[in-house]
């Protein structure tokens, strides 16, 4: 019987690795900058069209309308928590795991660049769509106080959006930087080269990046739908179309950025595992009386 460890390590970086590792950024950015932000609001969206256009009235009994709209007020802020502290997790272990096998050096840059790009998100808030669903009747609400602490719920929805986008680009950031990481290989711990390892490591960035897709996509259908809660029913069915298409929007664009970042990483991987069971075949032919332990090929 025979070990495969010099068989199952993952093979030095090649062009093929190194451009896999590209596209785990490049794939992202540019769905997002090219399909999301130019096209999508440049084509798609009317630049003519202004949120002042649509006349909104809003529901004036302040008593009736807190104690119905109070849930929809708790939702946004729960979620918004919840968004907050699961990004703050998922950057730990991303940048936690990444330094692990890469050491301190790159890991300090990549903190660095994580936090510039939050910081970014978090400055350049606002887009035509936001400003429809949430921005002008939230706003026209709070103005005219028709409901108790809503000028104060604004202002912190405001912030938590600021909070927010920091948090979960920086997230995203530093998940992306993993899937570079893992896609690249040969890194400095020694157990995670093995392609086995490589696999279970792959499947709990994915997992990572999948509850903040989720929990990211629940927090943004809360936020687009809250000022519905505010309006009469005539208005309220004219902008449910307006949030329910900011909804899928957006949990669109945080679906294909997290599916491009890591479809090159699974790519990788299984460029591996189809080198490793063509060295294994190779290796039990010359070899045909070595018996291979079963759980050292998987």
């Amino acid at each position: 019987m025979t070990n495969l460890k010099n068989i199952n390590i993952a093979k030095p970086r090649t062009g093929e690795r190194y451009l896999l590792a590209c596209l785990c950024v490049i794939a992202p950015t540019a769905v997002y900058l090219i399909g999301f932000w130019w096209l999508g609001l440049n084509y798609f969206f009317p630049s003519t069209l202004s949120p002042s256009d649509f006349q909104i009235d809003l529901i004036t009994d302040n008593t009736a309308l807190f104690s119905n709209e109070l849930a929809s007020r708790e939702r946004v802020f729960l979620t918004s928590i919840a968004v907050s502290v699961f990004s703050i997790l998922a950057a730990i272990y991303a940048i936690a795991t990444f330094e692990r096998n890469r050491e301190w050096r790159p890991t300090v840059l990549i903190v660095v660049i994580c936090a510039l790009l939050g910081y970014i998100a978090a400055s350049n808030q606002g887009n035509p769509v936001r400003d429809m669903v949430v921005e002008w009747p939230l706003g026209q609400a709070a103005f005219n106080y028709i409901s108790y602490g809503l000028p104060e719920l604004y202002e912190g929805m405001r912030l938590f959006s600021i909070i927010n986008s920091f948090c979960v680009l920086a997230a995203a950031s530093a998940l992306i930087a993993r899937f570079v990481d893992l896609t690249l290989g040969d890194g400095l711990w020694g157990g995670q080269n093995d392609v086995k390892t490589r696999g279970i490591v792959i499947r709990e960035t994915i997992i990572f990046a999948g509850v903040l897709l989720t929990l990211t996509t629940v927090a943004t259908y809360f936020y687009y739908h809250y000022s519905l809660s505010l309006m009469d029913e005539n208005s309220a069915s004219v902008h449910r179309k307006f949030s329910e298409m900011a909804s899928v929007r957006w949990g669109a664009i945080y679906s294909t950025v997290m599916i491009t970042a890591s479809a090159p990483a699974i790519a990788a991987h299984l460029l591996e595992r189809q080198r490793l069971a063509r060295d294994m075949l190779r290796y039990k032919e010359e070899n045909p009386d070595t018996r291979i332990l079963r759980s050292q090929s998987r």
